[in-house]
């Protein structure tokens, strides 16, 4: 146990191992296996261990939870649910019930049962309280019900839990892109700015509302504006290399759309290989662009607005 807590994976399996062969019959050798061997990614043999642990300790069902969770794993889905509806008829310890609701949450979502995993999701909220993996999970389901309202409901918990995290503010200015209160959405990212950890999805998101308000007037000067912040985001966040390339290929769409054959094609060249092109310094906006003055949120004015 200590080996695998110290993050030795190998250690703790070897040792779990030793375990095993001086009492056979004691099932948190087993159980020490498996452990190991879900760090070590290797599920199937996991799930072999935690199958063993059952056969020691048949009546505890945290042993069961722990064999659907890797079997889970192995995507063997009708055998994990046959080894949590076991858990649930034996009940497991508070905190392994919660995990069981919100892996039978994550299993119903996989195979598009929608309300059953809103279900088994708010069961396990009960149990351990708001959790934003949860409230994400909830979130995706509300926006595939098209069910708005509850959807902005849960984004407001999620930004109550952790008004740090950027993710509440996303999924809200989502939700109300989706209904077209593009004011209110505008007001989420005004928001997020202020109190959030600021990541490139939120670079994403401003770009996306510009393109929105395109969308509804025709006025191109939103595409400048998109522009910028794309721009912004690669000066001001440290990106992967994914969204080093995602950035470049969103502003040669953007250029497409400007009829800007040039731009778009050194975007296009840039996202081709990002890494040197970011390291080189390639700037999105030309710099003969870059030093006009595009039109800025004025934060507190807009707050005063909204009061």
């Amino acid at each position: 146990r200590l080996a695998f807590v110290n993050g030795q994976s190998g250690k703790a399996f070897e040792l779990a191992k030793e375990a095993i062969k001086i009492a056979p019959e004691e099932a948190e050798g087993y159980k020490a296996a498996a452990d190991a061997c879900m760090s070590l990614e290797n599920y199937a043999l996991a799930a072999d261990y935690y199958k063993n642990a059952v056969k020691c300790d048949p009546k505890n069902g945290n042993r069961y939870f722990n064999y659907g969770y890797a079997l889970a794993a192995c995507e063997k889905t009708a055998d994990a649910l046959k080894a949590l509806t076991r858990a649930d008829e034996l009940g497991c310890s508070q905190e392994t019930t919660a995990q069981l609701y919100h892996l039978l949450g994550i299993i119903c979502f996989d195979i598009r049962k929608f309300d059953d995993s809103l279900i088994n999701l708010k069961k396990a909220e009960q149990i351990m309280g708001p959790d934003i993996e949860v409230l994400q999970r909830m979130a995706v389901i509300y926006g595939l019900k098209e069910d708005v309202r509850n959807g902005i409901f849960v984004a407001n918990q999620m930004k109550l839990i952790s008004p740090s995290d950027y993710t509440g503010y996303k999924t809200a200015f989502k939700f109300l892109c989706q209904i077209k209160k593009y004011k209110e959405a505008a007001f989420e990212l005004r928001k997020a700015s202020k109190y959030a950890k600021i990541s490139m999805d939120y670079y994403f998101d401003l770009m996306t509302y510009e393109l929105e308000m395109y969308n509804q007037t025709k006025d191109k000067s939103y595409f400048e504006k998109a522009l910028m912040h794309l721009d912004e985001s690669l000066k001001n966040i440290k990106p992967s290399v994914k969204e080093v390339a995602e950035t470049y290929i969103n502003a040669a769409e953007i250029y497409l759309q400007l009829e800007k054959a040039e731009e778009t094609i050194n975007c296009l060249n840039a996202s081709l290989n990002p890494v040197e092109s970011f390291n080189l310094g390639f700037n999105i906006i030309p710099k003969e662009v870059e030093s006009k003055e595009l039109t800025e949120y004025d934060v507190e004015e807009m707050l005063e607005e909204d009061r």
